[in-house]
């Protein structure tokens, strides 16, 4: 029993240690990042990598140092590293990689994941932020005090509900660590001295993260539409297709919006996390600077499983009430959706567990799939491979698809309700 007892106490000092700051309000702070002038900030036709070291310090263990180079001078401190490459010019993407390893408290590793990416992408990140959500309150007050309301007391909840609830609960614990790579990526993006916390802050870079909950939350707080803005919902495609005699699968995304969008960033997260608690712990999406989900969204993880949504439009627009949207009791859509990407091994495991919370934002049909089922050239399953989530404010329903791709050789998603319940309460049968 007193063995029992050491090894739980050492399991919670490595799954956490940094301390839950009282939340911030960092958009009333005016100042920009220093950023230092680059040759071309469109990048560079030379394949090349930037990197960056995140290492404990060596007199300060409470405060970590960012090391422009592939090691930590004592190996053993070293936290995370980061490596980066602008390939705009070449590609039209950035590809950023950041690896955490062993030996540190989960949160810390998350922090300093966070820190190495606002290091190496702080200029585009800063131009994302200006081209996209910087001036969306420009003759919007009323509508962004309401919104900025509604996300205060949204961010207060999660932050009592990680300090409320136990360390068994992955989904809460998940959370806060990626509160944790978030703050991280905000104290290096701004040049902030690097004491790891986690802050449930509303900050440059949570109001980034919201993107897709704007599509619904714009229409919630009764914001008066703006043309000058990005396109409404309900312009992607998603595509699984098997390939004759089964011989192999492919899965595909397109997502389309206004060229302030077009900043891009190819990203891979490795995280040093028990595989068994966190199968997801290796992810790699299509993203953009400072973002932390996908939003396509286009997703693959260690566990085998790739994710992809295309949006739902709401026609019914009494789902837009406080009956449905709330701002306590709900979590966002980018947060479930990372949350879910990291902690499940099937399709079913990850629509269950997306399921809670419900938000009410960023109404998505998803489709996941397990390529740990897909054998090239053997008989597709007859259940399992292949799931979708659909939600509306108020509503989510899942089900299992394997059977349409196994008849039909593909699965299409186009922004389209495929469960009849779904495109009732979307409004769909009124079109």
């Amino acid at each position: 029993m007193r063995l029992l007892l050491v090894i739980l106490a050492l399991c919670a000092v490595i799954t956490t240690s940094i301390k839950i700051r009282e939340s911030k309000n960092f958009l009333e702070d005016n100042r920009v990042p220093l950023l230092k002038k680059e040759n071309n900030g469109h990048g560079t036709s030379q394949f090349t990598y930037k990197y960056v070291s995140i290492c404990i310090n060596g007199t300060e263990e409470n405060l970590l140092d960012i090391v422009h180079a592939k090691q930590c001078d004592d190996k053993e401190s070293q936290v995370a590293l980061g490596r980066f490459t602008n390939q705009v010019n070449t590609t039209g993407w950035g590809i950023l990689e950041v690896e955490t390893f062993p030996g540190h408290a989960y949160d810390v590793q998350a922090y300093a994941a966070g820190v190495a990416e606002g290091e190496l992408t702080r200029q585009l990140i800063f131009y994302h932020h200006k081209n996209t959500v910087q001036d969306m309150c420009k003759n919007h007050t009323i509508y962004c005090k309401r919104l900025y309301k509604y996300l205060t007391k949204n961010l207060d909840w999660l932050r009592s509900q990680v300090l409320m609830q136990p360390p068994t609960d992955l989904f809460w614990r998940h959370v806060n660590l990626t509160f944790a790579q978030m703050t991280g990526i905000y104290d290096a993006y701004m040049h902030r001295n690097l004491t790891p916390e986690i802050g449930f802050d509303l900050s440059p870079i949570m109001m980034i993260q919201l993107s897709g909950e704007l599509f619904d939350l714009n229409k919630y707080l009764n914001k008066t539409p703006d043309p000058q803005e990005y396109p409404e919902a309900g312009r992607c495609s998603g595509f699984v297709k098997i390939a004759p005699d089964n011989k192999d699968m492919f899965f595909a995304h397109v997502a389309m919006s206004s060229l302030s969008w077009m900043i891009r960033v190819l990203k891979l997260y490795k995280f040093a996390f028990d595989a068994k608690e966190v199968p997801g712990h290796t992810v790699s999406f299509s993203g953009y600077p400072g973002q932390l989900a996908s939003a396509d969204d286009y997703t693959l993880t260690s566990a085998g499983l790739g994710s992809i949504e295309t949006t739902i439009a709401i026609f019914n627009k009494s789902l837009y009430s406080d009956t449905y949207i709330k701002s306590e009791g709900q979590v966002h859509c980018w947060l479930r959706s990372t949350i879910s990407n990291y902690l499940t091994k099937t399709p079913k495991e990850w629509v269950q567990l997306f399921s809670r919370y419900n938000s009410g934002t960023y109404n998505n049909q998803w489709t996941v799939v397990d390529y740990k089922q897909f054998k090239p050239g053997h008989e597709i399953p007859d259940k399992d491979m292949l799931w979708i989530l659909e939600q509306t404010p108020g509503s989510i329903k899942t089900q299992d698809v394997t059977w349409f791709l196994k008849k039909y050789s593909y699965w299409p998603s186009y922004n389209v309700p495929f469960i009849k319940e779904i495109s009732i309460e979307a409004g769909f049968s009124e079109k």
